[in-house]
């Protein structure tokens, strides 16, 4: 008798772990190897500017892609003598973005400007890879890592990676410095984390881009109240050109820094 409850004691056991091994092993070993398989960071395509004007706000836009979802971005900023990070939120959740495009024609050109009279800038072959900064209906602002930028036809390419738009605002607490810099970080949901170099920013006063423009005269001052921001106005793109700096992408893994980081609110839009 003892013998047969303890067979009946087994084979309950048994019955009960059988569930576990014809479901939940399977989905852990599933769920282990995509989490082995998965190292691939995110992508960061942000064509950096290098400039902007004293006492102003600061846009900073990037496309950021992953072949899975993005847990998290944020950008630190050192500035005065401090380091800080806050979130780089999406702007446009509902709305994906081309971030990578590789081009499908052999007779694909990058021009100048969003349109084919402009000075061409570069021939590219079929299956070059290019990041993207900016989308419109016939042409994307394309750039790489040898610091070609430039607008290419969507008609000359495929999207070979979609994501999102990401951005922030810097107050004018922190462009009131003749410098800063910055670094945009992504991390995904496996862990994966990108990021870029830091980038050195220059905030110039108005007799500075005079001088910078050959001009003798003062600027006139926009009102931060109400206007046209000024980073839609033409002469300060026309300005800003020669000296805007090239492109920087996911460069390396996460890295151990000394500074210490506190959470700043900053303005988002």
């Amino acid at each position: 008798m003892k013998h047969w409850q303890c067979f009946e004691t087994i084979t309950f056991c048994l019955l009960l772990c059988l569930p576990f091994y014809l479901f939940a092993a399977p989905l852990m070993e599933m769920t282990s190897a995509t989490l082995e398989l998965d190292t691939t960071v995110p992508v960061i395509a942000h064509e950096v500017i290098n400039v902007g004007r004293r006492g102003e706000s600061f846009n900073i836009i990037a496309y950021i892609g992953d072949n899975n979802r993005i847990r998290r971005s944020t950008i630190k900023i050192k500035y005065g003598g401090k380091a800080v990070e806050g979130d780089f939120p999406g702007m446009e959740k509902e709305k994906t973005v081309p971030v990578v495009v590789t081009v499908n024609s052999d007779s694909a050109r990058v021009y100048s400007e969003a349109n084919t009279q402009s000075p061409i800038l570069s021939s590219v072959a079929a299956g070059t890879r290019l990041f993207v900064s900016r989308t419109g209906d016939r042409f994307y602002r394309v750039l790489n890592k040898e610091g070609l930028r430039g607008y290419i036809s969507t008609s000359n390419v495929t999207v070979s990676l979609s994501g999102y738009q990401y951005g922030a605002t810097l107050p004018e607490k922190i462009t009131e410095y003749p410098y800063i810099f910055y670094q945009i970080r992504a991390l995904d949901e496996f862990g994966n984390l990108a990021e870029t170099k830091f980038v050195e920013v220059r905030f110039l006063t108005d007799d500075e881009i005079a001088e910078l423009r050959g001009e003798k005269v003062r600027l006139k001052t926009f009102s931060r109240q109400g206007g046209t921001p000024f980073y839609k106005k033409l002469w300060f793109w026309l300005t800003m050109a020669t000296t805007a700096g090239g492109a920087y992408y996911y460069i390396t893994k996460e890295q151990q820094e000394k500074e210490a980081n506190v959470t700043i609110s900053v303005q988002w839009y």
